[in-house]
This record gives structure tokens, sequence and C-alpha cells, in this order.
């Protein structure tokens, strides 16, 4: 179990961004990755990731757990950050499951069961719930101030590695070829409260600018 202190929660979604994930407390997750049995409990929701390695950290774990997860797109060598949405949009047109919860892959790790997920979703009252983070990335988007009016920090800035939302709204975004997380901030600047951020890390963790001191791990 992961307990965030500062904000009294226990997420179920953790992403190691940016340089985090060579730093505890992502290494002492990490290692003991084997210790966060989940349960795919949770037939309306469709699991997904972006990455052409069957292996990677979230796949792998997920797998073990026996939960499926789809690569909606293979990553190439001319791969752009831009892609993982693009797949994920793509991938809602024909998805047979009310929610869809996306995941980056190298640097993550489910560590609830997927019906919890689904329910602290709904408890928040949105169609959309994208991770959050301390840092505001890309720094040129200028969504920086809505960001900050609208959510309490330090958590107070969408991150794209991790979002779980209504499968049908999903359908109704149309693809703008930009940075994959500044896509994101100015749909969330648009289209809130429709679009929420976990800024009390109820199902995603963030990694980059947390201290080892700010999470127990048990």
């Amino acid at each position: 179990m992961i307990h965030n202190i500062l904000k009294g929660s226990h997420p179920l979604h953790i992403h190691a961004n940016g340089p985090s994930k060579h730093f505890n407390p992502w290494l002492t997750i990490f290692d003991n990755r084997d210790l966060f049995t989940i349960a795919n409990d949770c037939p309306a929701l469709s699991v997904i990731t972006y990455n052409s390695n069957p292996d990677s950290i979230f796949e792998n774990h997920c797998r073990k757990s026996g939960i499926k997860v789809c690569r909606p797109a293979i990553i190439n060598k001319k791969y752009r950050v831009s892609d993982k949405s693009r797949g994920l949009l793509n991938f809602a047109k024909t998805c047979p499951t009310k929610y869809i919860l996306f995941s980056d892959a190298s640097d993550a790790i489910l560590v609830g069961n997927t019906q919890e997920i689904v329910n602290r979703f709904l408890s928040l009252n949105c169609r959309l719930l994208f991770s959050a983070e301390k840092n505001h990335w890309p720094d040129l988007c200028p969504t920086a101030d809505f960001e900050k009016q609208i959510s309490l920090a330090p958590y107070c800035y969408l991150n794209a590695g991790g979002m779980i939302g209504e499968t049908k709204y999903l359908q109704e975004f149309l693809w703008e070829d930009i940075d994959d997380q500044g896509f994101w901030k100015q749909e969330y600047k648009k289209r809130y409260p429709e679009i929420k951020i976990d800024s009390e890390c109820l199902i995603f963790q963030t990694l980059f600018g947390v201290e080892p001191a700010e999470l127990e791990i048990s």
C-alpha cells in the first residue's frame, strides 16, 4: 500500500515521471512491486498503454495479476510523444467497455484493484480524470495560471501519463498534432469541470519532485 502523507490518500497508480524513475521512492516501489497484489474485478474497464515492449513494467505487472492490457499502436524508431494520445483516441472509437484507463508503460505501475479505481473516479463527478503533478510541463503551454487557480498546490498541474475516462466522452475529441500533454492541458482548460485532475492523489500518484518522506510504502 502507498500512503500519501500530505494528502492522506492511498493512490492506486504510481508514475515515476521525469527523472524520478532514477531515485526513491520509485526504486523502493519497483523493488517491491510483487508485493502489490491487484485484481481485475471491473469488466466495464479497459486498460491500455502505448509501448512496443510487452515486458514493460506496467504491462508485465498487470499480466501477472490477470489484467489484460491493450496496446492500440506500436512505437517505432520514429515515435513521437503525440502518438500516445492519437492511439488512445483511435482505440476509444471501437472500445467495447464503458471506461478506459490509460497509463504510461515504462515507469508506471498499478497498486490497486480496477473496480476501486472506477469507484474513485465516479466519486469525483467528472467525465475524464488525469493524473496531477507538481511540475508544469511543457513550460511553454499557456495554461499554468488556470491550473494553479483550479487545483490546490502542490499537485496542481495535469500529467498525461495516467488517466481514466468515459469511453463515449473520449470519442468526442479531435486530435490536434501538437505536444501530447499540451493538447490535454488545453482541453482541460476548455472543458473543466468535465475534465479534472486528481490533485488529491486518490487514484494517481506522480513522483517528480516528491521526497521519500512524503510517501509511506507498506
